[in-house]
């Protein structure tokens, strides 16, 4: 998705997993929450429940859809329902020379599932290839890859986990 088309989004996906979170926890949702709960004591163990809520943009040319919120609630054994989110972080990066910016496990080209980039350099969908038709912005020294250490161009290996940067697939901001 165009990092535009993303922004466009960006107020509206904000709002509503607010909003979600409050209705989902809020008084009037207790009845469900309790129903959930009471159902999933009665079912086997290796059963749980889940209510799920999903905002998505669908592109019908590229014929699937991007998820922006995964929420919803979730139990099992009979233990009480609690909230879950599914979200994925958001990455930007160059395709084909465009910015865009899409949840960091899908392809930014073709929109299909594609976890661990920097890793797998290949969409398994589409065929574009990290370092090639796309590369990672890295914008500030947050590691691409647990997203809680440090990486700069002149240090690529991460200080929390140690994952090595390939310059090659990134662009540094």
């Amino acid at each position: 998705m165009k990092q535009t088309e993303w922004k466009a989004l960006k107020d509206l996906t904000d709002a509503a997993a607010d909003e979600i979170r409050k209705v989902l926890m809020s008084g009037a949702f207790a009845k469900v929450r309790q129903g959930l709960q009471d159902v999933s004591g009665k079912l086997p163990e290796k059963y749980s429940i889940n209510l799920e809520i999903n905002l998505t943009v669908f592109d019908d040319e590229r014929g699937t859809d991007l998820p922006l919120i995964q929420s919803g609630l979730t139990t099992s054994d009979g233990k009480e329902a609690y909230l879950f989110t599914g979200d994925s972080s958001e990455h930007r990066y160059l395709v084909n020379g465009e910015l865009c910016e899409v949840p960091h496990d899908y392809c930014p080209h073709c929109w299909g599932q594609w976890d661990f980039k920097l890793q797998n350099d290949t969409c398994p969908e589409c065929e574009f290839t990290m370092g090639e038709e796309i590369k990672l912005l890295l914008d500030e020294n947050i590691c691409p890859n647990c997203e809680e250490g440090e990486v700069r161009r002149d240090q690529p290996i991460c200080s929390k986990c140690g994952f090595e940067v390939d310059g090659k697939k990134v662009a540094w901001g």
